[in-house]
């Protein structure tokens, strides 16, 4: 086994137990052990005393249960003897027979053995009283009622040898309950009690067969009458026989066998045995002693055959032993023996009480001794325990109450002050982390920081430095004397190379010098704080070093510092502590780097936005001012329905997040669907094309004017071709105007589209040349024409219809909850469709593209793996089109739904596109004229109208009019 191994298991098997308890234990263990001495000597003595009197308790209980069996045997033979001389034997009718019964039931009372009475006569004719208690039990064939308590079988026998049986049922009160005639044969002549009896003078007493009636094992007791032929009898069931003996029980457990002389059992007191044999027996086998399995009775069979009965019998089967004696009695001409069982076990009863008793005392003493135990313990150990107890609050992260504790024990002190000396490093330690936790940007990180330092140290000057990014100069972060911030100067690490700053810094490592030996480059960094300082003291540098091992900066300190003893303690720990302080600075920084990196990605979205079309101007940088403004126009509040609104550090963030991003998704809009300034215009306008083929219809009816003139033309031709360039030209004129999409086009406007459009011009170049792969596809939806074709000068054809793939389709349970009607095609770029538009210049389908871009939006924003803190943009960005009345995009929120930032960004979206003046297709509008417009917003449920009343109430309008709007839009 290695030493290590070794180690191991020795710890493992090492138990601790603090002095108080060891000394607890072992007097304890004293009184314990002493106790239980004597409470088992007490146990074995008793003992044996009750063992040796078993055999006078076995003789007392032979007695009783002899005289138990005397009580039940003789009264009833007296009883038979009697009934032989008396009238029964001589009656012939029914009536006659059971005018006996109440003295049957008499004697039923006062023997409970009694089971049965009957007499037997000559002519075969039989009368019996039983008792059934039992309500429910069958006697051959026929169930007991509920209330019978005893029963009458009769049978008659005619002088032919015809029987007739009857059963007769009788209450308590011998009241008849019921009666009914049983078919069954039974002549008492022929059962072995009435030959037995009819035999002799005296009294017989059958060996134990099966009864015919209930089908029970039991004796009979019988007797010939004095005249007439006839017998009585009376039955003693086994089950009622041991009943009656189960009374003279010693113990639970003790056992009462009667047997007779051939074993076979006629009462045993183990209901669990020969109970249950007697009572589910129906062959009328009998039980011997030696048919139980268990050993004890093999060999109390043994001795009854050896007829041993004159010395108790001990048993002793594995861990258990018995004591046990049979006797024998003399009933009428039988001899019964009668064995008693009793287990030692239960004969130890008043041993175990003894013993329990003195274990009681033993308990007792423990109880009155343990207290004095565990004084005196608590005495001896109580220095160590309240060590323990203050020590304790460290486990809990407790480190601010001083360790106190004291003793007349030198090293019990010793350890006292090496705790408290290390609860003082870790409560340093951890006040700086908890103060470098805290910090919620860097500026405040590192006060945070510095100012525990210098309290931990007791200085009175602190400085913290870090380094720019070229590594040249050490910019001061912070900087304090007694106490008082001053502004400390930048240092250029070139220069003053010999300065325990720049030496700090550039060897990475640790740097002293005493004051009166610090050059002047030293103390520039104290600036006009310099004069203060005294001589003594030093000047200690300790480098800011991050994980990788680069140097951040530089932390100097000024103070009575030494490197031996708690000076030189205290030093290592703000060693130790600064590369902590560096690991946080450099995440602080990195922070502040990604933070600043993503709002320059902000900006940048929002500037190609703007950029890519000269139609939004600078929107997207104008919406997040004028949203901040109403904003904190808005937590200024202490009245009203915003007297509750505020915003934190971390919403205000998210707020300049979503008001950047809010028209993200129009990177996606194609420009040439947002610059759309005409109908006809996609990438280009094809305004242009339309007026070749009016210059094609011009030239066509010149050509046809000069054909069939063929000569000079005369007059009527020439003012007929004038007034057909004419007219188209006004046709164009027309075509042209319409294109602008300036005017509303009114149903006169439409059919006169219409009919222009008809025109028909000659196409003789084939279109399908020279022309891209998706144009080719579109055209290709029907056959190529054949050359000439005649077309009309305005069209719409399948070509111009562009298909909407099922990617771009919105299913009405989208994942965004978008509430869109979307077009069917992606485009329609049918001329006369264009030019047919109602008012402006966007079709449905281009109108959806423009509007798709907040659905853009929404998707883009819900994508990105916002922090918690910016979980609300995509809501806020996403809202700005949404209308109190819950009509507006994309998904249609009512007010309600809707957060009170989405709401402001709302309004400021719509005051900025209203009001801008760098949109080409429009001026932007006065601020009256805005303020009106969006009031009847306000008043149609467009948009809030309590935040458009702060918007005025506050002059947040006139605040952004002074800053963006031009001069002359300022009206108010």
């Amino acid at each position: 086994m290695s030493e290590s191994t070794q180690d191991q298991h020795s710890k493992r098997a090492h138990v601790e137990m603090s002095l108080s308890a060891l000394m607890s234990l072992l007097l304890i263990s004293v009184v314990l052990v002493v106790g239980v001495s004597v409470a088992a000597f007490d146990y074995l003595r008793s003992k044996s005393i009750i063992l040796e009197a078993s055999s006078v308790v076995l003789e007392r209980v032979q007695r009783e249960a002899a005289l138990q069996v005397e009580v039940i045997f003789s009264p009833l033979s007296q009883f038979v003897d009697y009934l032989s001389i008396g009238n029964l034997s001589k009656a012939r009718t029914l009536e006659e027979r059971l005018r006996n019964l109440p003295f049957f039931v008499e004697a039923m009372r006062r023997n409970a053995a009694l089971s049965a009475v009957y007499v037997g006569y000559e002519n075969g004719d039989f009368f019996l009283m039983r008792r059934v208690a039992n309500a429910g039990k069958i006697v051959l064939n026929v169930t007991v009622p509920p209330t019978a308590v005893y029963l009458v079988q009769s049978i008659a026998t005619s002088a032919q040898g015809e029987q007739q049986s009857r059963f007769i049922f009788f209450n308590e009160a011998l009241e008849k309950i019921s009666e009914s005639a049983p078919q069954y044969q039974y002549d008492p002549r022929a059962r072995d009690w009435y030959r037995e009896a009819i035999a002799t003078d005296s009294q017989i007493q059958s060996n134990p067969y099966l009864f015919f009636s209930t089908r029970e094992i039991g004796i009979t007791i019988a007797r010939a009458a004095d005249h007439g032929g006839a017998v009585v009898g009376a039955d003693i069931a086994l089950t009622d026989l041991s009943s009656l003996l189960t009374q003279q029980h010693l113990s639970p457990s003790s056992e009462l066998i009667l047997v007779d002389d051939n074993s076979a059992i006629l009462s045993d007191t183990n209901y669990a045995g020969t109970q249950q044999h007697w009572a589910h027996n129906s062959t009328g086998k009998l039980l011997f002693l030696h048919d139980f399995p268990e050993e004890k009775y093999q060999i109390l069979a043994a001795r009854l055959a050896d007829q041993n009965f004159n010395t108790p019998i001990k048993i002793r089967i594995g861990h258990r032993h018995w004591t046990a004696r049979i006797v024998e009695l003399p009933v009428g001409n039988k001899f019964f023996y009668l064995i008693v069982i009793l287990p030692d076990e239960e004969l130890l009863i008043g041993a175990r009480m003894l013993l329990l008793k003195g274990l009681n005392f033993t308990f007792f003493l423990l109880v009155a001794v343990i207290p004095l135990a565990i004084y005196f313990a608590w005495r001896i150990g109580r220095p160590l325990r309240g060590l323990a107890d203050e020590a304790r609050s460290m486990q809990h992260l407790n480190f601010a109450k001083p360790i106190t504790s004291s003793s007349h024990l030198q090293e019990i002190n010793t350890l006292t002050r090496s705790i408290d000396e290390a609860r003082q490093a870790i409560l340093r330690f951890v006040t700086l982390s908890s103060a470098l936790a805290q910090a919620s940007d860097l500026d405040q990180l590192i006060a945070n920081l510095m100012r525990e330092v210098m309290t931990a140290a007791h200085l009175h000057s602190g400085m913290l430095y870090l380094l720019d990014k070229d590594n040249a100069k050490a910019i001061p972060q912070f900087s304090s004397h007694d106490g008082v911030d001053f502004v400390a100067p930048e240092i250029h690490l070139a220069v003053d190379v010999d300065s325990v700053l720049s030496m700090t810094l550039l060897h990475g490592k640790r740097t002293l010098r005493q004051l009166q030996e610090c050059y002047p480059s030293d103390l520039v960094i104290l600036g006009d704080k310099a004069e203060l300082l005294g001589d003594s003291g030093m000047l200690v540098g300790i480098p800011l070093k991050d994980n990788a091992g680069g140097i951040l900066g530089a932390i100097m300190l000024m103070g009575r510092f030494s490197e031996e003893g708690e000076s030189a303690q205290l030093l290592s720990f703000l060693e130790a502590l600064s590369s902590n302080a560096a690991t946080a600075i450099k995440n602080r920084q990195l922070i502040q780097e990604q933070k600043a990196l993503f709002e320059a990605m902000i900006d940048l979205i929002a500037g190609a936005i703007d950029a890519k079309s000269r139609y939004t101007g600078e929107h997207c940088q104008r919406v997040p001012v004028l949203t901040r403004m109403l904003a904190e126009a808005a937590c200024r509040q202490t009245v009203g329905p915003f007297s509750h609104f505020s915003l934190s550090k971390e919403q205000w963030w998210e707020l300049h997040v979503a008001s950047g991003l809010h028209d993200c998704g129009k990177i996606t809009t194609p420009e040439f669907v947002v610059d759309k300034a005409t109908k006809l215009e996609t990438i280009y306008d094809r305004i242009h094309e339309i007026r070749m083929r009016f210059e094609v219809l011009k030239r066509d009816r010149e050509i046809s004017a000069l054909r069939v003139r063929a000569g000079s033309p005369s007059n009527e031709e020439q003012a007929q071709l004038e007034a057909q360039l004419r007219q188209l030209d006004e046709d164009f004129y027309f075509v042209a105007d319409c294109n602008t999409g300036s005017e509303l086009m009114a149903p006169e406007k439409l059919e006169r589209i219409r009919r222009i459009a008809a025109y028909p011009w000659s196409r003789t170049l084939d279109d399908r040349i020279g022309i891209s792969h998706e144009e080719l596809e579109r055209k290709s939806r029907m056959p190529a024409p054949a050359l000439p074709v005649f077309e009309q000068v305005l069209e719409d054809k399948l070509e111009h219809l562009f298909l909407r793939s099922p990617k771009e389709r919105l299913a009405p349970d989208n994942a965004w909850g978008f509430k869109v009607n979307v077009p069917e095609y992606l485009y329609n770029r049918g001329e006369l469709y264009n030019l047919s538009i109602s008012r402006g210049t966007l079709t449905p389908e281009e109108r959806y593209k423009i509007n798709e871009h907040i659905l853009q939006t929404i998707m883009m924003l819900e994508k990105l793996p916002l922090p918690e803190q910016l979980s609300n943009v995509p809501e806020i960005a996403g809202g700005h089109h949404e209308k109190m009345d819950g009509t507006g995009y994309p998904r249609r929120l009512m007010g309600m739904e809707m957060s009170t930032v989405a709401r402001i960004m709302a309004i400021a979206d719509i005051f900025e596109a209203i009001t801008a003046v760098d949109r080409p297709y429009k001026k932007g509008k006065k601020l009256s004229e805005t303020v009106a417009i969006m009031q009847k917003m306000a008043d149609e449920g467009h948009i809030d109208p309590q935040l458009f009343a702060l918007f005025l109430q506050e002059g947040v309008h006139l605040q952004y009019a002074a800053q963006f709007m031009a001069t002359e839009q300022i009206d108010l």
